[in-house]
């Protein structure tokens, strides 16, 4: 009796079956194959079930030594053909046997060997691989097991005997069977031509025998095919009808005929939404299209009929030049919007009541963004819309959004996103189980980051309560890369920072492939947004950038981005720098280089330390003993009284060249220089700061970056450049609050302060050490 005309073992089956799964919940490997198949070889399963529902057939399909060693005890005797195939019928997977007896792909090449080592030729070829006659060679690739087999009758010649056969035998059947299928398709494609040849028939002698009804355009189906003909096979119309001129004049006559039928914009705009069309629109668009071709205007169509056939007239046919098409669409423009207000009564008509209907997932918004004949309307549309319709489908959403966002009123459409973000956090301060609140609410939230330069709290926690906000953040940067989606405000250099401080630790570090897609990890584009979000903060304003870089450089969490954080920060220092540099005029050039006149804040510094360079030959050598007024009694001078002999000779000096020096300039945050060299530039003044420290000063080493760089040459008149002097007195004298210092002259001390000072101010500050030491 088959397993499928029996029932007396079901319920036996499900009970062995069930203990089987516990058996296997509960042994330990190695199991026992012979055990197993004696429990279960003789059952029938009628219930299928997978590895999930089931431990024994999990344990079976993963433990290939122990099903193929059951292969071996089941087949490894056989040698009757009929036998064998019955009994492959336990092993095939078919409703009937265990699930997990179910053959392998490996488990073939083994049966395949075990019938080639035990020299059985029976149980060899009732598992020979088949050769594929019906698939092409591309599509056959290379078969293994079959290359493996051939391999095998090579060395055996009574497996050499039943290969030939089989080969013989397969091949031809597939000689018989594709003769039979070839002569059933000849004959099947016959018939077809032939009911079409008479179909074809009949319809020419109906259009001939009504001929007056189908070309006056007032037969509705001819109307249907001849449209569908004209506009994507226009070649077999004279086959399928026999006469061309009947078709066309059909369709330019049609107007009256189906004019009204055809639906205006409120029902276009239903059917739309709906995702459908009304079969007028094909034949409208067909029949103005002959029209124009004849005439080469549109000016007989009826106005109500050319606005229904623009809301169709993007779509492409086959037939349809694009030459033609945009003739058409000129035409159509230039009749039915003749006035300014016509163009934004038909999107009112047509697409509002697309935005204003429940579920409309594709209203056309896009003839508002991308059709040029509404670009006037773009700016105050799309903040109206945003603004009245409340329940729109994401995808609309968006694209109104990104309109409102290119030509809108930036200050409207922040005060729509921050409402909307108010009204989702009022009326559902906490996550809900409807998705589409959610991912609106995920939608606005994006956008007040975005937009609003002082996020609400609550948005900003909430978003960053959701690790997965880095993936949105990722795709909205992707969108914003170099030529796309400028209008979206870039992130601040503080929001970006708050984006490190929230997201960092939770997606750690991840090695990062050269090349990224769709194949990449949620892990591998959270921190590649993460290491790549940091070079925003090279094109924010410098003072907002610097003071951020500052902290995420002192926070160790960031220790992997700081090679990038650096360069970052030494290019903003640079740019704070250069950002007041103003390019000389011509005529400045020229009193430049023929009268040596200051033009520059660098040349300034560059004027002072000339000077500071004449007062030192002056100390050396000159004969007035200039280093004694640094002494009295005796005794050398302090910084103050030192810093009032060179500001005098600084002043005296440079006044003629309209260059003032201005001792204790008293700058930004009650902040004072030693003194200043100020000059009118281009009209707008520039200023020199200077800091003036004796060589036993203990913010020596550091009054060059934390008083002269931090306090004073941030003024904006100063563009970040300054001169720290410092007075050296000898070797006798401390330095930097150190009697044993190791320096021994004006210079070695200048090679000391320039080494300390830190690599961003080189360049911009001046290290300059005047020697007033007595000789020995």
């Amino acid at each position: 009796m088959k397993p499928y005309e029996c029932d007396c073992r079901n319920g036996i089956s499900k009970i062995v079956g069930a203990m089987l799964d516990r058996y296997f919940e509960l042994a330990a490997p190695p199991f026992d194959p012979l055990r197993v198949w004696q429990w279960v070889g003789k059952l029938n399963f009628h219930e299928q079930k997978g590895t999930d529902q089931s431990k024994a057939v999990q344990v079976l399909q993963k433990d290939n030594e122990l099903r193929q060693c059951i292969i071996a005890h089941v087949f490894g005797k056989l040698t009757d053909r009929d036998e064998i195939f019955e009994t492959q019928d336990k092993f095939d997977g078919n409703s009937h046997s265990h699930n997990g007896f179910r053959f392998r792909e490996d488990d073939y090449k083994f049966i395949v060997d075990l019938a080639f080592e035990t020299e059985n030729p029976n149980l060899w070829v009732s598992f020979i691989a088949r050769h594929q006659y019906h698939q092409n060679q591309a599509a056959r690739g290379q078969n293994d097991l079959r290359r493996h087999m051939r391999e095998q009758a090579l060395e055996k010649p009574s497996l050499m005997r039943e290969w030939a056969k089989n080969n013989r035998a397969v091949a031809q059947r597939f000689k018989r069977d594709s003769y039979r299928w070839r002569v059933r398709y000849t004959r099947k494609i016959k018939r077809r031509r032939r009911k079409q040849n008479e179909i074809r028939a009949a319809n020419i002698k109906y259009v001939q025998n009504n001929r007056e009804l189908v070309e006056g355009g007032r037969h509705w189906a001819c109307l249907v095919r001849f449209a569908e003909l004209l506009l994507t096979a226009p070649d077999k119309i004279e086959y399928e009808l026999g006469d061309e001129a009947l078709v066309r004049n059909a369709l330019r006559n049609c107007l009256s005929f189906i004019a009204p039928h055809v639906p205006d914009l409120p029902k276009l705009a239903e059917l739309q939404c709906a995702s459908q069309y009304h079969h007028s629109e094909p034949i409208l668009y067909a029949a103005c299209l002959e029209i124009m071709r004849v005439k080469g205007n549109l000016e007989e169509v009826d106005l109500r009929l050319l606005r229904a056939l623009r809301t169709n007239i993007h779509k492409s046919y086959r037939a349809v030049s694009s030459t033609e098409r945009n003739a058409l669409f000129r035409e159509i423009d230039r009749l039915i919007f003749s006035d300014s207000n016509s163009a934004e009564k038909f999107l009112r008509q047509y697409v509002e009541p697309q935005l204003a209907q429940s579920g409309c997932t594709h209203p056309e918004v896009e003839l508002l963004r991308n059709d040029d004949t509404f670009g006037h309307l773009r700016a105050t549309l799309s903040i109206e819309w945003l603004k009245h319709f409340r329940k729109l489908e994401l995808g609309p959403l968006n694209t109104l959004f990104e309109i409102a966002a290119q030509y809108g009123n930036r200050d409207d459409l922040k005060e729509i996103i921050a409402e909307r973000c108010e009204k989702f956090m009022s009326d559902w301060p906490n996550l809900t189980e409807n998705e589409d609140i959610e991912r609106k609410r995920k939608f606005w939230l994006i956008r007040v980051w975005h937009f609003l330069d002082n996020t609400p709290k609550a948005c900003w926690d909430w978003l960053k309560a959701d690790k997965d906000t880095v993936l949105v953040l990722y795709e909205r940067s992707r969108r914003m890369s170099p030529g796309t989606s400028s209008y979206w405000p870039k992130l601040t250099s503080s929001k970006i920072e708050a984006i490190l401080d929230a997201f960092i630790d939770k997606w750690p570090k991840v090695d990062l492939p050269s090349h990224w897609g769709t194949g990449s990890t949620k892990e591998e584009n959270a921190y590649r947004f993460l290491t790549e979000v940091i070079w925003s903060i090279s094109s924010d304003d410098p003072d907002d950038a610097i003071p951020v870089l500052n902290r995420l450089l002192a926070d160790s969490r960031f220790v992997d981005l700081h090679n990038n954080l650096k360069s970052i920060h030494a290019s903003q220092v640079r740019n704070k720098a250069l950002r007041d540099f103003r390019p000389p005029t011509p005529e400045e050039i020229v009193n430049l280089l023929d009268r040596n006149v200051v033009v520059t804040v660098e040349g300034l510094r560059q004027l002072v330390i000339e000077e500071l360079q004449y007062f030192q030959r002056a100390i050396d050598g000159g004969e007035f003993n200039s280093a004694n007024r640094f002494y009295e009694k005796g005794d050398r001078l302090g910084e103050v009284r030192s810093t009032e002999i060179i500001a005098e000779r600084l002043s005296w000096r440079l006044e003629p060249q309209g260059i003032s020096v201005v001792k204790e300039h008293e700058l930004k945050d009650a902040n004072r220089s030693d003194f200043t060299v100020t000059k009118m530039i281009g009209g707008k003044r520039r200023l020199l700061v200077t800091e003036v420290k004796g060589q036993w000063h203990n913010e020596l080493y550091t009054a060059a970056a934390a008083q002269l760089h931090e306090r004073y040459s941030i003024h904006p008149d100063a563009e970040q450049q300054g001169i720290f002097l410092a007075i050296w007195f000898g070797e006798d004298e401390k330095v930097a609050g150190r009697k044993v210092h190791g320096i021994g002259s004006a210079q070695e001390l200048g090679i000391s302060i320039e080494a300390s000072l830190p690599q961003s101010l080189r360049g911009l500050i001046d290290v300059f050490v005047l020697d007033v030491s007595k000789p020995k």
